[in-house]
């Protein structure tokens, strides 16, 4: 019996590999190159021309319109810390504290008196805050009560008479800061 097949060499079934192999690396380090010259030269002159027509404050653009009245959701969130035992407080207790809240406000920013004067912008800022009634009670269990910041009552201390006493405590005598509550 004759065999029809032939064996072939290592080196005849090695020589497509390292074409292959010379020719994905050839391909990688093309890709490298241009990637290193894109980062380098080419995107900084693409975002730096993007930016600057993107982000000019002009009169009638939508980053103008944007910064004039941001449209962003900002919240101030507050939490109270109302004394409950004032009485005890006020003949030098230990004040018990309950917290209420949180309280969330909306802050409204709006750009106002905003004048150009060559290359130079000027403005006043207005700011103010509003109540959110629907964010604040999202989260009431059955049987809470609804918090309102114009309808709960609340004792709190007065922090700035709070930090005078105690700095009369520090540097002074029991009579200055007798004194000096008398006075307030």
């Amino acid at each position: 019996m004759s065999s029809s097949y032939q064996w072939k060499s290592l080196e005849d079934s090695a020589k497509p590999r390292a074409k292959c192999y010379i020719c994905v690396q050839t391909f990688c380090n093309l890709f490298a190159i241009f990637m290193i010259v894109f980062t380098i030269v080419i995107f900084p002159i693409v975002f730096k021309d993007l930016v600057s027509t993107q982000v000019v404050l002009t009169n009638g653009t939508l980053s103008f319109d944007q910064w004039l009245a941001p449209t962003p959701a900002i919240f101030k969130i507050v939490t109270v810390y109302n004394v409950t035992n004032t009485a005890n407080v006020s003949a030098g207790g230990q004040p018990i504290l309950q917290a209420l809240g949180p309280y969330y406000f909306r802050e409204y920013r709006e750009r106002v008196n905003v004048q150009v004067l060559e290359d130079q912008l000027w403005f006043g800022e207005k700011k103010w805050y509003e109540f959110d009634y629907n964010t604040t009670n999202a989260n009431l269990t059955n049987g809470s009560v609804p918090l309102d910041p114009i309808k709960d009552v609340f004792t709190t201390f007065n922090l700035a008479y709070v930090g005078v006493a105690y700095n009369l405590t520090i540097s002074g005598t029991k009579s200055q800061i007798a004194g000096a509550v008398i006075a307030a």
